[in-house]
């Protein structure tokens, strides 16, 4: 059985990872729509485990350029932002101050 990420369908058992896509031959592959939100989490996630605590404007930058993204668009940014508000409403990232962090109690998965 699958579970709807956005417009994806992925499989419950599902383990994120985080793929550059600058040296894709797929033009389909480096387009916006086709991030999978739930590889935009994890990205989302790594980067404030490794910084410990991230401003959340500057969030935007390093994740696309991990995703293989020279330039951050606006319609990247959104998406990426989405993200971030979704992971502070589920209780995964702790937003204070404009501070990113990891929550102390999370449990939660990165999908």
């Amino acid at each position: 059985m699958c579970v709807e990420d956005g417009a994806f369908l992925i499989s419950p058992k599902h383990t994120p990872m985080l793929r550059n896509r600058a040296n894709t031959e797929s033009r389909s592959l480096r387009q916006v729509e086709m991030l999978p939100p739930s590889e935009i989490r994890y990205a989302i996630r790594k980067l404030v485990e490794l910084s410990h605590r991230v401003g959340s404007a500057e969030v935007s930058v390093p994740i696309a350029r991990w995703l293989g993204f020279q330039q951050t668009s606006t319609q990247l940014r959104e998406k990426i932002e989405k993200q971030v508000d979704d992971l502070v409403a589920s209780g995964a990232l702790r937003l204070d101050a404009g501070q990113l962090s990891v929550a102390r109690n999370d449990r939660s998965t990165s999908r």
